[in-house]
């Protein structure tokens, strides 16, 4: 197995530190490198400029963002990121207004960054877990089509000097698929929310995906045993419960996405 996440077990910030700080951000993630995160987990949306930004999802979410020039966002078709620039991402605001899931996180404006400007204010020893956004039904709407995504990301990790240091993952078979066959080096994570087992799960794919990160709510010990018979590395999410995650820590996964890797930091093995 590749030793990516298995030399040391893996926290994994999702969102950068959403618990703390709004999601997605630069405080969000120099949050997480403060706690001794291992990795930052983040999500990845295209502008209509072909630009890879940080986002969970392809638009501007409602109550939680503010579009150009401050006015609220009522529905999400409002503000879909292929169909503006980055530039005009930049104007938009989506720290300031409360996050309902987490009221005590610190609040402050922030734009949704530019992949590469998280990549720049990273230390050289800083992971990343980046996924690629896709949904099937959307192309030309919400993204490209998988082979032009995944193009972009492979871009900026090659350029950024990265491939030794990030994994590449989705929900959709698609976008791994593409990610596998340009940059078959490249280890990508298939991520699952449906209940199933491994053999069922990994069927999705024509090959061997670095690791699966299903819903901790899904996972089971055969899963883990299965799952590691073939070399294939443990990370669920998203756990922010102090006994689930020491629990799935004996249990033996090979890392865990949270919201709040810094109360999480002190029951990671050591």
């Amino acid at each position: 197995m590749s030793s990516l996440v298995t030399a040391q077990f893996d926290l994994q910030g999702h969102r950068g530190a959403r618990a703390r700080f709004p999601e997605n951000s630069l405080p969000a993630f120099r949050h997480a490198l403060a706690c001794g995160c291992t990795t930052w987990e983040l999500d990845l949306a295209v502008t209509h400029d072909s630009v890879l930004v940080v986002s969970h999802e392809p638009w501007l979410r409602p109550g939680l963002c503010l579009g150009p020039e401050g006015l609220p966002i009522a529905r999400p078709e409002e503000f879909l990121i292929y169909a503006h620039s980055v530039e005009a991402l930049a104007t938009c605001d989506c720290g300031t207004l409360p996050d309902p899931k987490f009221p005590n996180s610190t609040r402050l404006p922030v734009s949704k960054p530019r992949l590469e400007e998280v990549v720049r204010i990273a230390p050289d020893t800083t992971r990343f877990n980046l996924e690629i956004k896709y949904f099937p039904d959307h192309i030309g709407i919400w993204h490209p089509d998988a082979t032009a995504f995944a193009s972009l990301v492979i871009q900026t990790i090659r350029a950024a000097n990265l491939a030794d240091r990030v994994t590449v993952q989705s929900f959709a078979p698609e976008a791994l698929e593409a990610v596998h066959r340009l940059a078959p080096e490249l280890p990508t994570v298939l991520l699952v929310e449906h209940p199933g087992t491994l053999r069922e799960w990994l069927r999705a794919l024509t090959f061997t995906p670095y690791a699966i990160s299903p819903s901790f709510k899904l996972l089971t010990d055969r899963h883990i045993r299965a799952a590691h018979r073939q070399g294939v590395a443990v990370v669920p999410w998203t756990v922010n419960d102090e006994l689930e995650f020491q629990r799935l820590v004996a249990r033996g996964v090979d890392g865990i996405i949270t919201d709040d890797p810094c109360r999480m930091l002190p029951y990671v093995p050591r």
